[in-house]
């Protein structure tokens, strides 16, 4: 069990960095994609375009976690049942 924890714990670090974009370039495409829309740099409309986009993708991240804990739930759920093992309050 400990062993299967840290291949979930292993996959999902390595996931994370193979996406890995540092904080400046993910800064750099968050304006880029606002002043896209037309919002002037420094502009209300442009700080509000920032923050809803970094919450979006905020958001994502926790959509792609909870998929992936819930298909993890499910794979055990299957093996358990598979093993005879009785089910267990998750």
């Amino acid at each position: 069990m400990k062993l299967s924890c840290l291949a979930i714990v292993s996959a999902i670090a390595c996931c994370g960095l193979a996406a890995c974009v540092s904080p400046e370039q993910q800064r750099a495409q968050d304006s880029a994609r606002c002043s896209g829309y037309g919002f002037a740099s420094g502009s209300e409309g442009y700080a509000n375009c920032m923050m809803q986009t970094s919450m979006a993708r905020d958001q994502g991240e926790r959509d792609k976690m909870a998929q992936f804990w819930a298909q993890d739930n499910a794979t055990r759920r299957e093996r358990e049942r598979l093993a005879g093992l009785p089910p267990r309050g998750y």
